[in-house]
């Protein structure tokens, strides 16, 4: 039996976990296994990200927990919970013959440790679990209620016939596509295709009588890796009018509605710099960005330059380790898939195997606005294969760390401006990446 320390500092743990969890839309229930002392596995719930009735806290730890013991056997292993196990995951308690389970807050409703059911030590099991409740239970009760109060708000009526979604809906989908197809000359049949909308996208509408959308908002909910630091932020996407109801205060009115649900959120959108005026009726303020470039002496024709399908570069990105350390977006797929759909779709190329890149040329400048896969490449390698030849300037729309790279910032003179609603720690010098946009 652990020491009530021990226990407190256990659960601490998997209070951690829960909160990863609430910041990305799941139920936050947070859980640790430890064995001699250390912990060994950790886990949360997951049962929106997989769609699975089964993926609670405690079946996630049990996966991770078996693959670090290398057997089935938990007879010497204890679970931290911040929440009483439901019935269901009790009964797996007892099958994985886990020593002991503490948990934080109790369910007289639904649990199955002594709370509705006492399936842990039902007398007709062969095995019983040691069972300890009450754990720093204060503080999983105030993160569970203040999750289920922030869910009843966003469920809370819109003003108006703003519309919310976020789940996809094929018809719904079809109308969104056809808006956006309007405002923006892009066709997102892909990106509905591919269904990777998923819990951390919001879509705020505006539509006729007939479900014709004529205004559109996107709330993308993110993490951010901004200094060894993780932020929860907001990036607003796919912000768009029907060409026939512009100047209406159809997006306004959008806003309005959205940042009122975003409050305690940082908010980040690009927009026209014309823009600025208006956003800051929302209490957005630009942000100073600088262009990160390097000069070509002597360019050399691309070795490797097949074009590619958004379908084709998919799996590239989904595997993408050309990542910053001073900026990087967690669970920002469907947003940078979108971006793949959308403003790269014509731009993508195949470097070499495991590198793809998306670039456009501007007289002697080749603006790289990405580049990833599962292989990146140094600088010396890369001037082998972009296609250089009679470019004397790359410009960067990403902030890039590549080896061995002449980069030089410049003061950019932007047609747009990345905008931010509250505080974040933005690096200097500072470049939003092009994938989070649309």
């Amino acid at each position: 039996m652990g020491s009530a320390a021990e226990d407190q500092r256990f659960m601490r743990a998997a209070l951690a976990e829960a909160e990863r969890a609430a910041a990305e839309g799941e139920v936050p229930i947070g859980a640790v296994a430890v064995r001699d002392g250390r912990i060994i596995a950790s886990a949360r719930n997951r049962v929106e990200a997989s769609g699975s009735a089964v993926a609670h806290a405690e079946f996630e730890l049990l996966r991770a927990a078996e693959a670090a013991v290398g057997g089935r056997r938990m007879d010497e292993v204890d679970f931290y919970v911040t929440k009483e196990p439901c019935p269901m995951c009790a009964g797996m308690l007892v099958n994985a013959r886990v020593r002991r389970v503490v948990f934080g807050i109790g369910d007289p409703h639904g649990g199955g440790c002594g709370g509705a059911l006492d399936v842990t030590g039902h007398p007709g099991m062969l095995w019983h679990v040691a069972v300890t409740g009450g754990v720093l239970a204060d503080e999983c009760r105030r993160l569970l209620e203040t999750f289920f109060r922030d869910a009843r708000k966003k469920k809370a009526p819109l003003p108006g016939n703003i519309r919310m979604r976020n789940f996809q809906r094929d018809a719904y989908g079809i109308e969104l596509n056809k808006l956006l197809r309007d405002a923006f000359g892009r066709d997102l049949t892909q990106w509905f295709r591919w269904k990777v909308w998923d819990n951390h996208f919001e879509s705020y509408s505006i539509a006729r009588p007939n479900s014709e959308l004529i205004a559109h908002t996107g709330v993308f909910r993110l993490q951010l890796h901004l200094g060894g630091e993780r932020f929860p932020v907001v990036v607003l996407a796919a912000i768009a009018t029907a060409r026939a109801e512009r100047g209406r205060g159809h997006i306004r009115k959008l806003l309005g509605a959205v940042l009122e649900r975003c409050a305690d959120t940082p908010v980040l959108l690009t927009a026209p710099s014309a823009a600025a005026t208006f956003l800051q009726k929302f209490d957005f303020r630009p942000v100073q960005e600088q262009q990160p470039v390097a000069e070509i002496v002597s360019g050399n024709p691309a070795v490797c330059d097949r074009k590619l399908t958004p379908e084709e570069a998919r799996p590239l990105l989904e595997q993408n380790r050309c990542d910053s350390s001073a900026f990087r977006a967690e669970e920002a797929l469907p947003l940078e898939l979108l971006c793949l759909c959308g403003g790269w779709a014509d731009q993508l190329l195949l470097l070499r195997d495991g590198l793809a890149a998306a670039c456009h040329r501007r007289g002697e400048t080749l603006h790289l606005g990405g580049l990833f896969g599962p292989n990146p490449a140094s600088w010396e390698e890369l001037v082998t294969l972009l296609p250089l030849s009679g470019v004397r300037r790359v410009e960067f729309g990403f902030a890039p760390e590549i080896p061995g790279a002449p980069i030089h910032w410049e003061e950019p003179s932007p047609a747009r401006q990345v905008f931010l609603r509250g505080e974040l720690p933005l690096p200097v010098p500072f470049h939003f990446p092009e994938s989070l946009e649309f």
